[in-house]
């Protein structure tokens, strides 16, 4: 489980270390995209390091939206172009950068689909789920030990008597708050 938040984590921070890489070169040729760049890549950093850092599920969901958004941007800029800005009537060929940091958002967002379909993050656990769950090892537990070897164990309740002894003294018993004599 913690691997697959690692893993989103991970990747997540890894495809925004890889904008934050390409930014000042884009920023050179149109302003507008290194700054969306670099952007994204903070942003992505920020992400990446929460869902490591952190177990809260909002954090996994950001990630995914995250990686979802990039993912959507890659794929709409490289088969129907940029829709506005200096290169609005071109369509960029996919060059190692976006075809790495493609498939870095897909395998994060994989990771996460994956984890959700299986149930494998622990921040979706519910407490009253996990505490069910620790009771009934508990409960096991303690009938292996009272049970012995795979023996039964009695579940009937016995009433107590209402004076019972006391070890140090033969003569008192405890009776509710008060001793009382085993004679009477």
């Amino acid at each position: 489980m913690a691997t697959v938040r690692g893993l989103i984590g991970s990747l997540t921070f890894a495809g925004g270390a890889l904008h934050l890489a390409v930014a000042p070169g884009r920023s050179a040729d149109w302003r507008a995209e290194g700054i969306t760049l670099a952007s994204t890549g903070v942003v992505m950093v920020a992400v990446g390091l929460a869902v490591v850092l952190h177990r809260a599920r909002a954090l996994l969901i950001a990630a995914s939206i995250v990686n979802a958004v990039v993912v959507a941007a890659l794929v709409a800029s490289r088969t129907a172009g940029y829709p506005f800005g200096p290169w609005s009537n071109t369509t960029p060929s996919m060059g190692p950068y976006e075809a790495t940091v493609l498939v870095v958002a897909v395998i994060a967002l994989a990771g996460d689909l994956r984890g959700r379909a299986t149930d494998d993050l622990t921040s979706r656990a519910t407490p009253s789920r996990s505490l069910a769950v620790q009771r009934e090892r508990e409960e096991e537990r303690a009938m292996r030990h009272l049970g012995g070897q795979g023996g039964e164990v009695s579940t009937e309740k016995r009433s107590l008597p209402d004076c019972l002894p006391v070890p140090s003294a033969p003569s008192i018993a405890a009776c509710g708050p008060y001793p009382c004599s085993l004679s009477a």
